[in-house]
């Protein structure tokens, strides 16, 4: 436990330990959620962490060859109501992709502080028929065990919006009201929808009221002439009149969008110039090497060899 205080570790050391587990759940929006096993509130850092009737979570998996750990975490959908945190906000991908860390404290001192035991993200959530909510999640890279190295390619890696990519993303949005719902669920008309044909195509609406509030959802299309957009996936609940949505804008990661749209071609995280020598890729075919030439005056020992 390297990241445990001398405190902690004498602690654990006596033959009675006073260890509970708990969980740390981060919306991509910024709102944290945070729960104990332990049958009593833990605070701790100025951080509650709220106890629960039914939670439990599998051991570490780790895959050496991946270098990867996984952990299953299941709490009482009883107990996640009781935060505020609902079945439906579940099953509509509000949660997809949160943070999750894991930590091992001592409640009768948390002065000792606390040991991180998994930094991940939810990658799957199951509500069982039990009535329990169950996170699948991935572990993320440890930045003192892991050597990161990228691979080159065409088109830009970074995601819009993002550390490397640097667009505000925010200044870009726009807010609308919905004012016809042409398809259920999945094309609405607004307004303010002023801009030419699919220029939120691949970005995001998050709606910021009525029954789908806080659900985020990726953009197909947009058209200038009904001033519609078009979602790829419908929405839980049923799109109405007078629902506030705010739209971000989306990247296909191509040079001319980062240069031409965002002005942003200093921060493009790609290669565009590196040329494709694959079949597959429909580039160019490797070049022939030239025939070796033996210059004047070398020996049968002494050939050299160029390519062209």
């Amino acid at each position: 436990m390297k990241n445990a205080s001398p405190g902690f570790k004498a602690a654990i050391d006596q033959e009675v330990t006073y260890l509970c587990g708990l969980v740390e759940l981060s919306r991509r929006d910024g709102y944290v959620y945070r729960f104990t096993d332990h049958d009593e509130d833990v605070v701790i850092g100025g951080n509650t962490y709220v106890a629960t009737r039914g939670f439990t979570r599998s051991a570490i998996m780790n895959s050496l060859s991946a270098g990867l750990s996984t952990v299953t975490l299941e709490i009482l959908l009883a107990d996640l109501a009781q935060e505020g945190l609902t079945e439906e906000q579940l099953r509509t991908g509000q949660f997809d992709d949160s943070l999750v860390t894991i930590y091992t404290a001592d409640w009768r001192t948390p002065a000792n502080g606390l040991v991180t035991e998994f930094n991940g993200r939810i990658f799957d959530i199951q509500i069982t028929d039990k009535g329990y909510c169950r996170f699948e999640l991935d572990g993320l890279f440890s930045d003192d065990s892991q050597i990161f190295i990228e691979t080159y390619s065409p088109s830009c890696r970074a995601d819009l919006g993002d550390s490397r990519c640097k667009v505000d993303i925010e200044a870009l949005a726009l807010d609308v009201i919905v004012t016809g719902v042409p398809e259920a669920g999945l094309t609405f008309t607004a307004d303010e929808l002023t801009e030419e044909d699919n220029y939120w195509q691949l970005g995001v609406c998050v709606w910021t009221s009525g029954a789908n509030v806080g659900q985020p959802l990726e953009i197909r299309t947009s058209r200038q002439a009904d001033k519609s957009v078009t979602l790829f996936l419908p929405t839980s609940s049923a799109i109405q009149v007078g629902d506030t949505a705010r739209l971000y804008p989306g990247c296909d990661k191509q040079p001319d969008t980062c240069k031409n749209r965002y002005n942003n071609w200093l921060n493009f995280r790609g290669e565009p110039f590196i040329p494709d020598t694959s079949a597959a890729g429909g580039g160019a075919a490797t070049p022939t090497l030239p025939e070796t030439t033996t210059p004047p005056g070398a020996g049968s020992g002494g050939s050299m060899y160029y390519s062209g």
